[in-house]
């Protein structure tokens, strides 16, 4: 039974993802709102909901390793595992000036996180700054837009693409909390401990909405839309999970320092996702295969096994 839960939701998961994209895609068109803006809200917020849910559920529960590790892992994985596989189906390159803001930022508030991780307090009142910081973000993404060229529509018309969109992050939500139901029953069942859930079966299992998101933008073509979505979602994963999760769930974290190695990983990733930004450099196959094999080394590495990771 667990398997079939776990077959369905992939499947949930892909045709939700790829409704939320021609949704988005086609509001866009209607109403003259640049891809990106579709990005880093409907889309990054969308499948970004199964990690809030787990977090929060996790932190409810006192499992402090899933909810951090479900925050930190997803992150790695949105840009070395999700951009890797962008970069080989598609290459990219940025055309939207609002990336180098909000990669910036990102690069920032990773820094945030790693600092109250290290710290090993959550606090609420940090959590309530971070959530109001996302609410300012996306205000100033609002009004900073430049709407050089909106999205490639398909012709579905604006109620139609709403309820799309609507029916897209329904399935991508449930297919998300169902895949990681099963994906933990299963690595319960294979005796894996719960830290290593967070940081590798969780953090893959809500990280799939953006995969299948991402899949499905490669197939429209959606360069913008793919980082849009990747940036959005690591934004999201920080100022919203992990806001929330302090806010609702604030307590001391067990053995901070044992996060340093994975709070490494993931601020090198995003400082790398950065200079592509900022460079306009070309996300190719070569360097998708590189971002790829540094998750697989990851996902191998011998200090997961130590600390509060054993």
């Amino acid at each position: 039974m667990t398997y079939l839960i776990l077959i369905s939701s992939f499947v949930a998961l892909i045709y939700g993802a790829d409704m939320l994209v021609r949704g988005a895609v086609n509001l866009a068109s209607a109403f003259g709102v640049p891809t990106l803006i579709i990005g880093l809200t409907i889309v990054a917020w969308g499948t970004s909901a199964p990690e809030l849910v787990v977090s929060l559920t996790a932190g409810l529960s006192g499992e402090y390793g899933i909810a951090l590790g479900n925050i930190i892992g997803s992150n790695i994985a949105n840009i070395l595992l999700i951009g890797g596989v962008a970069a080989i189906l598609l290459p990219i390159v940025t055309t939207a000036s609002g990336l180098k803001f909000n990669s910036v930022l990102l690069v920032l508030v990773s820094g945030v996180l790693a600092l109250m991780v290290l710290y090993g307090y959550l606090n609420p009142w940090v959590g309530c700054a971070l959530i109001a910081a996302k609410l300012l973000i996306l205000y100033r993404s609002f009004r900073a837009a430049e709407v050089p060229e909106v999205a490639k529509a398909d012709g579905i018309n604006p109620p139609r693409a709403a309820a799309f969109t609507v029916a897209g992050m329904v399935l991508v939500g449930a297919g998300g909390y169902f895949l990681v139901d099963a994906a933990e029953k299963l690595a319960l069942l294979w005796r894996v401990p719960p830290a290593i859930i967070g940081l590798t079966v969780v953090a893959i299992g809500t990280s799939v909405p953006e995969l299948a998101a991402t899949i499905a933008a490669a197939r429209q073509k959606q360069g913008d839309l793919i980082l849009g979505n990747i940036i959005g979602s690591n934004l999201a994963n920080i100022l919203i999970v992990f806001g929330f999760t302090a806010l609702f769930v604030p307590g001391h974290v067990p053995y901070p320092g044992a996060y340093a190695p994975v709070l490494g990983l993931m601020m090198i990733s995003t400082i790398a996702l950065l200079s592509f930004v900022l460079l306009k450099r070309r996300l190719c196959w070569r360097t998708g295969s590189i971002f790829l094999g540094t998750y697989v080394i990851f996902l191998l590495a011998p200090y997961l096994l130590n600390g509060p990771y054993s």
